[in-house]
């Protein structure tokens, strides 16, 4: 089922961390220091997965939340295969 856009900004936004500790920030501008744009927002009942182009396109990444718990997110850049988990930390 596909989402409102604005969900997936609302989602996304914050101070997150990985498991060595580096901190990534998401505006509603930035990801990291990269400009970006939700492309969809879907829901499968026990997921949500926005998808964002990064960089004019140049990158598209994945976020998964699981919808019991959004803050914590699976990132997964589709176009190096590069995959992380996060945690919302403000």
């Amino acid at each position: 089922m596909l989402i409102k856009i604005s969900r997936g900004y609302e989602l996304i936004e914050g101070t997150w961390q990985d498991r060595d500790g580096s901190i990534m920030s998401i505006t509603d501008r930035g990801f990291g220091k990269a400009p970006y744009s939700v492309r969809s927002v879907s829901n499968d009942g026990n997921y949500t997965v926005v998808t964002i182009s990064v960089n004019g396109g140049r990158s598209i990444n994945t976020l998964t939340f699981d919808n019991n718990n959004p803050n914590y997110m699976m990132l997964n850049n589709v176009s190096t295969g590069y995959s992380a988990d996060y945690v919302r930390v403000g």
